[in-house]
């Protein structure tokens, strides 16, 4: 029996081609550098984990920072392209005479209706009230104060005069009284002098017993003389002093008194203009320039323009309906939005405003952007504030869009991150349980 060759053709060796035990194929499976299925497996997870980890720091950090704004949606009507004069007012007014039409051009001061109100009597009488006070004031009151102030300026001169005449007295006294009392005291030495050569001489029996007594009575005389004008100089000296305080405090009070008076005066005639003039100003703020007549005003255009509407047929006007618009050239864009009492409070000037419109869907057309401007602080009768919004661009709408369009805005009233409003839900369902 041949011997099994290779495919070479040579001879193989005895055992060659004997299998291996079972024990050395399970090590043999594995090369030296492979890793073990284990430790491959334990990899993996540390670089899920790992992953899993870095994506919620990151979803955590952008829940801090990525902001979500909060939005309140009114509806709006544009106002924009002219300058517009509208005339409407929050309280029922009754028209009673048109003095201009539809089309008719005005310029500024020209009439343009006679109205009236309950609103309008009662500024109306504050006025007529306030007036009276200052023609009174100024016939009857001001005049007394003036004689007031005159008198007491009178008794001020008088006072002056009289202390000035009390300082030069006292200073000729002093003068007058100084001379007297150096004289005195020069004859009051002399005969000092006298007694004493007398003493002398009535020492040597030179002079009677008579002659010194003489000298000596002399000499009592001059020097209580001196005594005595001394003593009525000191107390003329106080007596003047006296007066001149006295004068003084006269004088100070007169000063404050006359100082009252004109202060008074002031006041009095600043508070009855003030109330007058206040009283005509809160007339024109509300209804503009106007003319007062008896319980009615007549309205005046505060612009050139043209009136493009005036109510017709009506002499009873509905609280924010219009009485007349005047058209004044060209003027920004705007737009006029209502508010109702529940968001009024949200919103605040110079929030940002997305505006779109009805009639131009926009996503074709775009949006606007706008910002308010202005807010009432008084509602209408329908219960809705008013809001005045400044478009800031027109985008791709500017020149399609018209006066009277509406649609709606998206008003930003505060921009949070996403954090906050997750917490505030959790805490809101927290406080429920």
């Amino acid at each position: 029996m041949s011997k099994p060759q290779d495919q070479q053709g040579g001879h193989t060796e005895p055992g060659e081609n004997e299998p291996e035990p079972r024990s050395q194929q399970k090590l043999s499976i594995y090369d030296e550098d492979d890793v073990p299925f284990q430790d491959l497996s334990q990899s993996t997870v540390k670089r899920c984990l790992y992953l899993g980890m870095g994506i919620v720091a990151i979803v955590i950090t952008s829940a801090f920072v990525i902001t979500v704004p909060r939005e309140i949606q009114l509806p709006f009507e544009y106002r924009g392209g002219l300058r517009e004069v509208i005339y409407q007012y929050p309280e029922k007014i009754y028209l009673l005479k048109a003095h201009i039409d539809t089309g008719e051009t005005v310029s500024v001061g020209t009439p343009l209706a006679t109205i009236t109100s309950e609103k309008i009597v009662q500024l109306i009488q504050t006025i007529d009230e306030s007036r009276r006070d200052l023609e009174l004031y100024q016939t009857f009151q001001r005049p007394v104060n003036e004689k007031g102030i005159e008198l007491l300026r009178i008794k001020r001169a008088g006072v002056e005069n009289r202390l000035q005449l009390a300082t030069k007295a006292a200073q000729r006294h002093q003068s007058i009284t100084t001379k007297e009392l150096q004289n005195l005291r020069q004859q009051a030495e002399s005969r000092r002098r006298q007694y004493q050569r007398n003493q002398s001489l009535h020492t040597k029996s030179a002079l009677s017993d008579q002659a010194l007594e003489q000298s000596q009575i002399s000499l009592l005389e001059a020097e209580q003389l001196h005594l005595l004008t001394d003593r009525d100089q000191h107390e003329e000296t106080m007596a003047n002093a006296k007066l001149q305080e006295s004068l003084k405090n006269e004088l100070a009070l007169l000063e404050a008194q006359l100082q009252n008076a004109i202060i008074e005066d002031k006041l009095q005639a600043a508070q009855t203009q003030q109330r007058y003039d206040l009283a005509r100003q809160r007339l024109q703020r509300h209804y503009g320039p106007s003319k007062i007549a008896a319980n009615s005003i007549t309205l005046k255009s505060s612009v050139d323009g043209t009136v493009s509407m005036r109510i017709e047929n009506e002499s009873e006007i509905a609280p924010q309906e219009y009485l007349l618009r005047l058209q004044a050239g060209a003027g920004k864009p705007y737009a006029y939005a209502e508010s109702p009492s529940s968001a009024i409070g949200l919103v605040k000037k110079g929030h940002r405003v997305v505006l779109r419109y009805d009639a131009f869907p926009h996503y074709y057309y775009g949006t606007m952007t706008a910002e308010i401007d202005t807010i009432s602080s008084s509602p209408s009768a329908q219960g809705q504030y008013p809001i005045r919004l400044s478009i800031r661009e027109l985008n791709r709408l500017e020149g399609k869009v018209i006066n009277g369009m509406r649609g709606m805005a998206s008003i930003t009233v505060e921009e949070k991150p996403i954090m906050d409003y997750l917490l505030r839900a959790f805490l809101k369902h927290t406080s429920m349980d």
